[in-house]
């Protein structure tokens, strides 16, 4: 509703577009990465559900902080398990 009300039809299909594809792309995550993604996109779908404003400063810090230790957990276990790999001959 908060989407509705704030940006109208247009910024709820771009926001449901959005989301989908967020969902739809954390199935190409490392599989043992994939439950971390899906509890932190649940647990900011929760937040963002009773949120009173999309332009909030902690709403927004929270989406960036989101996505970048999600990046980190997803490098973090692609380096250590691209070391443990035997190199090819």
């Amino acid at each position: 509703m908060q989407t509705w009300y704030e940006l109208g039809a247009v910024g709820v299909i771009l926001f449901v577009v959005t989301g989908s594809a967020l969902l739809l792309s954390l199935g190409r995550l490392p599989l043992k990465t994939q439950p971390f993604a899906l509890a932190q996109v649940a647990a900011f779908f929760a937040i963002i559900a009773f949120a009173w404003g999309m332009w909030q400063g902690w709403l927004m810090a929270l989406t960036g902080l989101a996505a970048l230790y999600l990046a980190l957990a997803v490098n973090v276990y692609r380096a250590k398990h691209s070391e443990a790999a035997p190199a090819a001959p």
